[in-house]
This record gives C-alpha cells, sequence and structure tokens, in this order.
C-alpha cells in the first residue's frame, strides 16, 4: 500500500493534479482530485475520467 501511495503521490506532482482524497479499496481507487492549471494532463487520454 505504501509503495502505491507514493506512485500517487509522485504522478499527482508530475502531472500537476492536486489530489484531495482517496479510498483504496481491494481491487480498485477512488480519488478526489482536481487539475492545478487547464493543461496539467494535455494528451493523457484515459486518465482525466479519473479526476
Amino acid at each position: 500500500m505504501r509503495v502505491y501511495l507514493t506512485w500517487l503521490k509522485d504522478y499527482a506532482k508530475q502531472f500537476e493534479v492536486s489530489l484531495h482524497s482517496w479510498v483504496l479499496m481491494t481491487n480498485h481507487v477512488h480519488l478526489l482530485c482536481n487539475y492545478r492549471t487547464p493543461i496539467s494532463l494535455n494528451g493523457r487520454y484515459g486518465v482525466e475520467h479519473l479526476c
């Protein structure tokens, strides 16, 4: 679990996403996040539905 949270923190920083809360389930995750800038995930298709 710690490895996943570290990964989540690193990628949120890299893609300029503010992560407000998360719930780790046994087979999936729920995230509450938003973009810090309008182009944070520009070109990152398939990720936008998570934030």
